[in-house]
């Protein structure tokens, strides 16, 4: 089992003890998501599939709270945010915006990449940063150094 799984697994525990209601069925869907992509893929799955899956959950609860947000259900994204919260302890830390775009510059200027290279810039570009960073964040910043 890896330490990511292992992690949740305890935080589930816990939250089933404390009788944390919003954390439990936030752990619940994830463990969920977590057994649907194991059935699907054989093997082990990694600390960095389940980043993916993860990150997955967390873009869901950020549309989820933008819909509610313009639909004035605010019950409804404050419940969202709670379970986001959950999620995002799961997750690295995020690298300062310096420290993307520092990254982001060197890969470009290594590899001379120009605006008609956006793809290859973009997979480049989120190998280098690894789990630091956000997809939509890098899109943006290569975008704006591309152009």
């Amino acid at each position: 089992m890896s330490s990511l799984k292992d992690k949740i697994e305890r935080d589930f525990t816990a939250a089933l003890k404390q009788r944390a209601a919003v954390k439990l069925s936030t752990l619940r869907l994830l463990k969920s998501a977590i057994e649907k992509r194991a059935k699907e893929r054989p093997g082990e799955l990694t600390d960095e599939d389940i980043l993916k899956i993860i990150r997955q959950e967390v873009k869901k609860r950020q549309d989820a709270i933008e819909m509610f947000g313009r639909g004035n259900r605010t019950d409804l994204a404050d419940k969202e945010k709670e379970e986001l919260a959950v999620l995002a302890d799961f997750l690295p830390p995020e690298l300062s915006a310096e420290q993307l775009k520092e990254i982001v510059a060197q890969v470009i200027k290594e590899n001379n990449f120009t605006a008609a290279d956006f793809g290859t810039a973009m997979k480049a570009a989120m190998a280098a940063t690894g789990n630091g960073s956000d997809g939509q964040r890098v899109s943006a910043l290569v975008k704006e150094l591309l152009s």
